[in-house]
């Protein structure tokens, strides 16, 4: 009380009914508090979660210190964490994990050139995957005639193309006698590769091909094919430094070590370690799985004298006991970091 308002507190995970009362409730020239209604402590929501392409939730609560559980469907594979928590900052925490299928990488064709003509899903990983039941057809340049009949081909659930040999054969009758200093230069962050420029040289082929360079990934079409004008196709071909999102953040865990393309984690006081802590940016741009967990560093049942009784059931790290003795004197105990109860001199029995 003080200045004639009454202050509020809520325990942790709670928060008033109303904020109009966060900065005090007044007491009026009627002596009566302001507010037609009681304010009140309420439990903290997180609101609904949302869902997982590609897998279901488990749980339907959504409030303070909740759980949701999420599991992929069958052929898909989980990325992050399986169960997020309601915090009391009313967020979940961790972010809510990732459901992938199967992708097929996109087949480099020479002489040609890939359209993609239907696609299964709509957040492909990028340019260069694509997710099962896609469908691509392959374009030959007018120096290059198709291998086969069939220039579609699918991506299949076992991450492989139903028609794996497609492909545009060059022809050689067509050659056209194109001049190497025309040859278009390399794209920011890459090169032009020796041996296809050496191949086309010496008469085996009608195309260059250009890569980039180490941390930098290929995005579109890189190569540049000899046509019969004369002219070389231009390569569509850009190379991106490979980043990864914001440093995921995993549930009791904290940052040890950050490095370009490697995070390593530790585990929060009070906390050990069940497995590996170290999670890589991959070439696809995103976090590799994290193959490691925190759990609870357990005390133990404490030895206590003959005839004393515990009060307490919980024996992790940070709880605490009370130990009450024959002659009705009582202390604590608690659990520390280095698993054992603290030490009360003076206060055994």
């Amino acid at each position: 009380m003080m200045d004639n308002r009454a202050f509020y507190s809520c325990y942790r995970g709670f928060e008033l009914s109303s904020k109009h009362f966060s900065k005090g409730r007044r007491c009026t020239k009627t002596s009566k508090w302001e507010g037609f209604y009681e304010p009140f402590c309420k439990r903290i929501t997180c609101g609904y979660p949302g869902t997982v392409k590609n897998g279901y939730s488990i749980g339907n609560q959504y409030f303070y210190s909740d759980k949701i559980s999420y599991k992929c469907f069958d052929g898909f594979s989980m990325i992050g964490g399986s169960t997020i928590i309601c915090k009391e900052d009313g967020k979940w925490f961790p972010a809510k994990p990732k459901c992938v299928g199967v992708q097929c990488s996109l087949p480099k064709i020479r002489n040609g050139k890939i359209e993609i003509i239907s696609e299964a899903a709509e957040d492909s990983l990028g340019v260069n995957r694509v997710d099962s039941d896609t469908q691509i057809r392959v374009k030959c340049f007018s120096n290059s005639t198709l291998k086969g009949e069939n220039p579609v081909a699918t991506c299949l659930e076992d991450g492989t193309w139903d028609n794996p040999n497609i492909s545009c054969k060059f022809t050689a009758s067509s050659q056209s006698n194109c001049p190497l200093h025309l040859i278009l230069v390399a794209p920011e962050n890459g090169y032009l590769d020796e041996n296809s420029l050496n191949a086309m040289k010496n008469g085996t082929a009608d195309f260059v091909e250009y890569k980039c360079r180490s941390g930098y990934s290929q995005v579109g079409v890189n190569i540049s094919t000899c046509i019969v004008d004369g002219y070389w196709t231009e390569p569509n071909i850009t190379c991106h430094a490979i980043t990864c999102p914001s440093p995921p953040l995993f549930l009791n865990m904290v940052f040890k070590s950050k490095e370009p393309h490697k995070l390593t984690y530790q585990c929060q006081k009070g906390y050990k370690l069940v497995g590996n802590a170290v999670i890589q940016c991959t070439t696809l741009g995103r976090w590799s799985r994290l193959q490691g967990k925190c759990t609870w560093l357990p005390c133990g049942k404490p030895a206590i004298s003959a005839g004393a009784k515990v009060t307490g059931n919980s024996y992790l790290y940070g709880d605490s006991l009370t130990i009450t003795c024959p002659n009705g004197k009582s202390f604590k105990i608690t659990c520390e970091k280095s698993r054992s109860w603290s030490e009360n001199s003076g206060n055994n029995c």
